[in-house]
């Protein structure tokens, strides 16, 4: 049950009148299209829209039902986004690493990919002239990194204004999070989010929720790409 105890009286009923039923979340859900509303079918909500619409748009449409900071989070992360001078069309690198190795075991990206793929937006998207680009990380380090392999680029980050040294985010550390850490990390974590649903193109890798999570944000999923696996396909998820 999605927010009940077991031993819920609602829970007790259910399983007393036979309305219960055991799901494993792999062969049950995620192996089913139907289930997971890929692209290019179509399904519908009733509590959250009217008539049967594409599998995607659904996702987006129950995110921005579900999800939507509270005001004074809105405005704080709006008011800093500023800061970086975002006015103008810019690409979004989304750069995930702390224990995805350790723990997941994915091989990171090498910043040179990032970079070799953003040469192509700057072609064709952006008339030559290098945008700015906006990179959400969880490992600071990434930074010297790009702006050691492109020096004529302008670079932005969060990491510019970080007080304590990042080098990429552990789900065990949380437990030992203090309440001022927990909201300096969910306010960067809005931050990163506006600006990787806001940029003209966004490039990142597959294995962080953040981009998947961005994905749904965004209004234009053609010029969103990810660079870890060329074999991945968008209509899948």
């Amino acid at each position: 049950p999605i927010g009940l105890p077991f031993d819920h009286p609602w829970v007790e009923k259910a399983k007393a009148e036979g309305r219960t039923r055991t799901i494993d979340p792999i062969p049950d859900i995620f192996r089913k299209l139907d289930h997971i509303r890929v692209h290019g079918t179509n399904h519908t909500i009733p509590l959250v829209i009217q008539g049967a619409r594409d599998g995607h748009f659904l996702k987006k449409v129950a995110l921005r039902r579900l999800w939507r900071p509270l005001a004074p989070w809105r405005e704080l992360t709006c008011r800093k986004l500023e800061a970086y001078g975002l006015e103008e069309e810019f690409i979004a690198f989304s750069v995930r690493r702390g224990d995805k190795n350790v723990v997941e075991h994915y091989n990171f990206t090498d910043p040179f990919v990032y970079v070799e793929e953003a040469d192509k937006d700057v072609e064709n998207v952006f008339g030559g002239i290098p945008p700015k680009i906006f990179v959400a990380t969880d490992d600071c380090s990434v930074m010297d990194e790009f702006r050691l392999l492109r020096p004529h680029w302008t670079f932005v980050s969060e990491c510019d204004k970080a007080t304590i040294e990042q080098k990429g985010f552990a789900l065990s550390d949380v437990k030992e999070w203090t309440p001022a850490q927990t909201d300096e990390h969910f306010s960067k974590f809005l931050r990163e989010m506006y600006a990787l649903a806001m940029a003209k193109v966004f490039i990142g890798v597959s294995y962080t929720n953040v981009a998947w999570w961005a994905y749904f944000m965004r209004l234009d999923r053609h010029s969103f790409r990810l660079i870890d696996n060329k074999k991945i396909n968008l209509n899948s998820y």
